[in-house]
């Protein structure tokens, strides 16, 4: 039909690899020695061959173009607002970003620095990062962070994509719940300060600052799982990988029935983020362990060890021993703290995912679907588990390892509410939606705000970008979770 978008699965996973893998090669070629640069990108494309070759035909997708032409204009006006590529309004984060791109334009790879009389490497998570800066970096700045955004616009329709595929619906109302929906953060507001107090945050002090809802339930524990807009907003590098890989991932392990291929694209995903792969980890280690090991080993998954290895190198140069790490429980004096936290991580768990899976077990049960049954609770469980140990000053391991699981809870969701045909159950999902989306609705809204309500460039001009350090220091992040030594034997070994 000529009112139709048509394109197939196979040529989506082309887009999504090529996605994953282009920051990689960059890597390869600017960051290590020649001849290693030279082999492994030989890998890579021989790799590559090899899985679109030995791909099936795959089913034909059709989008009317009036569908697609809302998607794309509410994803854009959502990336645009976002911050990334200096759109819209900035979160603190975000000029770390900055100070990322403008480092990668001035210096030669890989990127050094002095700080405190010794030589430090950048080894900060660079997949979302280095391809404009590499490719674009003779630009202005401007037309170069524009280029950034629109990067960002490509990768966050490509996980979009892969959702609705996973829903089976490419309805507007199944991109808009993608981009609101979330955990009940507010009610960890109310947990900490009270209904009214709550109530007046909302009402009254809604531009003041930026309530991060869900921790409020305790500020030691820093319990937090993050809805899509905030990922977006705070920590794209993270996002985008997590949409595009679990997508990849779960069509092949749901819909396809086979991740016998997929460590093509997962030995990629550590590059973007390690915490990622990790996120996805428990959903390999069950398929391999049902499937039998044997059946993974082929020439063409043998062949991406090299490959894994060298980006798990390079990941492990920054010394996480100075991190801040362990239990969340954080070994009070007296047993009625431990209640006490106790209280906090069940609250958290109740309002974040609880409420969510319990009317989606209720319709998967009712209507005898086994399979939905099981990953629905096999990612319930996860989603408990992964709070309890903590990494990083701002508690990075909770944040991040969820997201594949969240990612595929919202698949879950969306198919059990195309399953049930009982009101009050749908009454239901749309009162949680209503009081999950705060959070996003509230980033939308501040961002609209600090913009005068208009889609604008707001990004800091070049001259005042500081570098990495200086911004780190500047904005108290911990300068170990980014950099690492000059003893580090990556750059000793393998870098230029």
């Amino acid at each position: 039909m000529k009112n139709q978008f048509t394109f197939s699965i196979k040529s989506l996973k082309l887009l999504s690899i090529g996605y994953l893998a282009l920051p990689v090669i960059l890597f390869f070629i600017f960051w290590l020695k020649p001849a290693i640069a030279i082999f492994l990108v030989g890998i890579l494309a021989y790799s590559f061959y090899r899985y679109f070759k030995n791909e099936q035909p795959s089913e034909t997708i059709k989008i009317p173009y009036l569908q697609l032409f809302g998607i794309l204009a509410i994803l854009s006006v959502w990336v645009f607002i976002s911050g990334a590529g200096g759109w819209g309004a900035q979160s603190p984060d975000l000029s770390k970003h900055s100070s990322i791109f403008k480092d990668i334009i001035e210096n030669s790879t890989p990127i050094s620095y002095l700080y405190n009389g010794q030589k430090i490497y950048l080894a900060a998570y660079l997949g979302y990062y280095i391809p404009v800066p590499l490719l674009f970096g003779w630009l202005s700045w401007p037309a170069m962070m524009f280029l950034v955004t629109i990067w960002t616009l490509i990768g966050a329709l490509i996980g979009v994509l892969w959702f609705c595929i996973l829903v089976e619906s490419f309805s507007i109302k199944w991109v808009l719940f993608f981009v609101l929906v979330g955990g009940l953060d507010f009610a960890g507001l109310i947990h900490n300060i009270g209904l009214v107090d709550s109530l007046k945050v909302l009402f009254e002090k809604f531009y003041d600052t930026l309530p991060f809802f869900a921790i409020q339930i305790d500020q030691k524990m820093l319990l937090l799982y993050q809805a899509n807009t905030h990922s977006l907003f705070w920590g794209p590098q993270h996002a985008l990988i997590c949409w595009i890989a679990t997508g990849l991932f779960f069509y092949d392990w749901q819909k396809h029935q086979n991740i016998q291929n997929s460590p093509l694209y997962l030995v990629l995903v550590p590059f973007w983020s390690p915490f990622i792969l990790m996120g996805l980890a428990p959903f390999i280690v069950y398929q391999v362990f049902k499937d039998g090991f044997q059946k993974y080993i082929s020439w063409q998954n043998l062949l991406l060890i090299p490959i894994f290895l060298i980006i798990i190198w390079f990941v492990n140069s920054v010394p996480v021993t100075n991190l801040e790490k362990g239990l969340i429980f954080y070994q009070p004096e007296r047993l009625l703290n431990y209640l006490g936290e106790l209280k906090a991580y069940t609250f958290f768990l109740f309002f974040e995912i609880i409420v969510w899976a319990i009317p989606a077990y209720l319709i998967f049960k009712k209507s005898n679907n086994k399979k939905s049954l099981f990953v629905l609770i096999f990612i319930t469980i996860l989603l408990i588990i992964i709070p309890i140990y903590k990494l990083g000053k701002w508690n990075d391991f909770v944040q991040r390892v969820s997201m594949p699981a969240l990612f595929f809870l919202w698949v879950l969701v969306a198919q059990s509410w195309k399953q049930t045909k009982s009101i009050g159950l749908k009454i239901t999902f749309i009162l949680l939606f209503i009081i999950g989306s705060w959070d996003s609705v509230y980033h939308l809204l501040f961002s609209l705000k600090a913009t005068n309500y208009k889609i604008k460039y707001t990004a800091i001009r070049y001259e005042k970008v500081t570098n990495f350090v200086e911004t780190s220091k500047r904005e108290k992040w911990p300068i170990e979770q980014s950099f690492a030594p000059d003893s580090a034997s990556f750059f000793r070994y393998l870098a230029r």
